[in-house]
């Protein structure tokens, strides 16, 4: 963070910043979390759910472990006595283990972490571990999970993580006396961040420090949790945030790897490393976008907006890791626009999808797509330019 004293010199404000990291990159010199060199370092890959809702009963990781250069495996039972799930304060859900136990919700949820000495052994030992899956009924749609009796978390009734609104004015007067009132239900589809470089972790415990290297945006928070989750007690933890090859905002959470990589390194006592597939990214990454609004605007002949009616529905995925987004559109949905009354409410719905997270904008450009659009149609209707 720059110092305040050299803002207020006057230094940088007004005045253009060269970026001093342009040519290294450019010339392919930046340095990755697949570059790191840790000497004698084991690999980890992860097998993960094909299901998207489903009940292990079992897993036998037997004919893996005897596969040549497999070194460890790791699933729920191997890891629940030295890192804590992740909870949720802001909504209804039962915690996240960062390997499944006894249930999976999304397609590419981590079963089993397998650690080797070659990152295809540990490839080819995932081929190895038999799981036994009691296939669960699927649901994908938030609309349908509202109707739904099938809880993905048995907290949440209707599959509903949480119902925030607020109020300004007198909308149902204002609704009362428009001269034309849009009604509409709009979608912005969801899409994989898919940066150029896919997530990536090592770490290297040498019986004092631990060292992270992470391919995330938040290090700091990483630091912290890895202190806070890990009940291994570490002494000194240092996180390393090498160049990032894109991140969208996909890079902002920390995810299970972050916790298991540096847990295997001090239970191995070596340096771990893991790097994602694109297919894994696809399936693992969160999820951006995916709200809906059903939104009503009640409007004069001309063309001034009397008040607005909106329901933001964000599709949060299997846990609810954005809780935020489907509030940040709906404090962002009136726009520029001058609206004095106004009844909006956010909702976050489970479905049996990858979590939904923060992507550009983060419920901004939603919002944005939302107003603009109702005011594209109001305009139509009463013939004049938007």
């Amino acid at each position: 963070m720059m110092p305040q004293g050299v803002i207020f010199l006057g230094r940088y404000v007004g005045k253009r910043v060269k970026r001093i990291e342009d040519s290294r990159l450019i010339a392919g010199r930046g340095l990755y979390v697949d570059d790191i060199k840790l000497p004698g370092a084991l690999y980890a890959y992860f097998l993960r759910s094909p299901y998207p809702h489903a009940r292990i009963r079992s897993i036998d990781v037997g004919d893996a472990l005897k596969l040549s250069g497999v070194v460890a495996i790791y699933t729920y039972k191997d890891i629940e006595k030295y890192v804590e799930p992740i909870t949720y304060d802001d909504a209804k859900s039962e915690p996240m283990t960062l390997l499944a136990s006894g249930k999976v919700r999304y397609v590419g949820e981590p079963i089993a972490m397998i650690i080797a000495r070659d990152r295809y052994v540990a490839r080819d030992a995932a081929d190895l571990i038999s799981v036994d899956y009691e296939p669960l009924p699927a649901l994908t749609d938030p609309y349908k999970a509202l109707e739904s009796d099938i809880r993905i978390h048995e907290p949440a009734e209707r599959n509903i993580a949480f119902e925030r609104g607020f109020k300004c004015g007198d909308p149902d007067s204002a609704f009362a006396k428009a001269h034309l009132v849009i009604s509409e239900r709009l979608y912005n589809q969801g899409v994989a961040p898919a940066p150029m470089e896919p997530r990536g972790v090592a770490a290297y415990f040498d019986g004092y420090n631990l060292t992270v290297w992470s391919s995330t945006q938040t290090p700091f928070d990483l630091k912290e949790e890895l202190y806070s989750r890990l009940k291994l007690k570490v002494p000194r933890i240092r996180v390393i945030q090498p160049d990032v090859g894109g991140a969208f905002g996909a890079k902002i959470i920390r995810y299970p790897e972050e916790f298991l990589v540096p847990l295997a390194s001090i239970q191995l006592n070596s340096p771990v490393k893991w790097y994602s597939t694109r297919w894994e990214d696809l399936v693992s990454l969160n999820r951006g976008r995916d709200l809906y609004a059903e939104v009503e605007a009640a409007i004069d002949k001309d063309g001034r907006i009397l008040g607005l009616r909106a329901r933001i529905i964000g599709d949060l995925g299997a846990y609810p890791w954005g809780t935020e987004l489907p509030m940040i559109c709906a404090r962002m949905i009136t726009g520029p626009y001058k609206i004095e009354n106004a009844s909006i409410t956010a909702l976050g719905v489970y479905t049996n999808k990858v979590p939904l997270m923060a992507y550009r904008g983060a419920g901004r450009p939603e919002a944005t797509y939302f107003i603009e659009r109702l005011m594209s149609i109001a305009a139509d209707e009463l013939g004049i330019d938007d």
